[in-house]
């Protein structure tokens, strides 16, 4: 079970929304394969390389559900390392997710306290390796260590080290999701591709960086300037779908037009792209039907029809 900080308290208030279990899970991902520590991948240039740690908070999470009601769930803090990402929210009141928004690293209004207050297991007290810097300069939002490949023999060898902190490294995400949701559970899938938030970055070369500007802080630019974070392309589907209808699509230069025939129970449909981001939604009714949607820039794109209950129903993946 994932350890959490409640920094306060929060209370949620009792609605005619169906409690479930809901789980929020940060597969890492290289290449858009699982990582698995002391396996050998390679960067977006083809460098060889090998992580022994990848660990990095998240906080500021709000979920997004049942028409654009906001549940704040700001006052807690999460770390996510290789070994743990899953972060388990508890039984929460809410029927549609649609969105999450969450930040990573720690917020400036906990970076600089003592961190000899929290209990052992708590995300915000001594890590191994150690996820602290100090009380001046907070934690380290973001720790890879490995060795990358210097001389290009296929085999890392050079130590590497990127230990990024400070409050200006603090970024914000918000994305479109599409969860699977289970008799039992709810849970949503982003992975978080380390590649990508590397970019920039050669792990043959690029030493021992600790601190706040320079690498450190290019790469945590990488988390909104890059696909550091992105859906599944399965997101929603806990097995393959075997309802009945087909969907087709026609990619035209400016657009992408669907067209799904004999699907039964068709109520709402969603497009987003890799990163999550919702391009268009809507309601939908009848067995067969069209959409037509503008989308003019390259990219993967995942279209969706859904029940009256948001279950997914039957999806199709399209690259442009």
């Amino acid at each position: 079970m994932k350890k959490f900080l409640l920094a306060g308290s929060f209370a949620i208030a009792l609605s005619s929304f169906a409690q479930t279990d809901v789980v929020l899970d940060f597969p890492p991902k290289v290449a858009g394969n699982d990582l698995v520590t002391n396996s050998i991948v390679q960067n977006l240039n083809g460098v060889e390389f090998s992580v022994d740690y990848f660990n990095y908070y998240i906080s500021n999470l709000h979920i997004i559900h049942d028409g654009g009601l906001n549940l704040n769930l700001s006052d807690t803090v999460f770390i996510v390392t290789m070994a743990d990402h899953t972060l388990e929210l508890g039984a929460l009141n809410l029927t549609n997710i649609e969105s999450v928004t969450f930040s990573v690293g720690v917020p400036q209004t906990v970076n600089h306290a003592d961190i000899s207050q929290y209990l052992e297991n708590d995300p915000l007290s001594w890590q191994d390796p150690s996820m602290h810097w100090g009380w001046s300069s907070g934690y380290k939002f973001l720790l890879v260590d490995g060795y990358g490949d210097a001389n290009n023999d296929g085999t890392p060898e050079t130590l590497f080290q990127i230990h990024s902190l400070g409050d200006a490294n603090f970024k914000n995400v918000s994305m479109a999701v599409i969860p699977t949701v289970l008799p039992t559970h709810t849970t949503i899938v982003i992975n978080c591709n380390l590649d990508q938030w590397l970019f920039g970055v050669n792990p043959g070369t690029v030493g021992v960086n600790h601190g706040t500007t320079g690498v450190n802080a290019s790469v945590m630019n990488n988390v909104n300037g890059k696909p550091v974070f992105t859906m599944p392309g399965n997101a929603g589907i806990e097995s393959p779908t075997t309802v009945a209808g087909s969907i087709a699509y026609a990619v035209n230069s400016e657009s992408i037009t669907f067209n799904w025939k004999d699907v039964p129970n068709v109520a709402m449909y969603k497009l987003i792209d890799i990163s999550g981001k919702e391009i268009a939604a809507g309601k939908a009714s009848g067995y067969t039907g069209t959409q037509t949607s503008s989308v003019s820039t390259a990219g993967s794109y995942f279209f969706y029809l859904l029940s009256t209950d948001g279950s997914i129903i039957k999806h199709a993946q399209v690259v442009r």
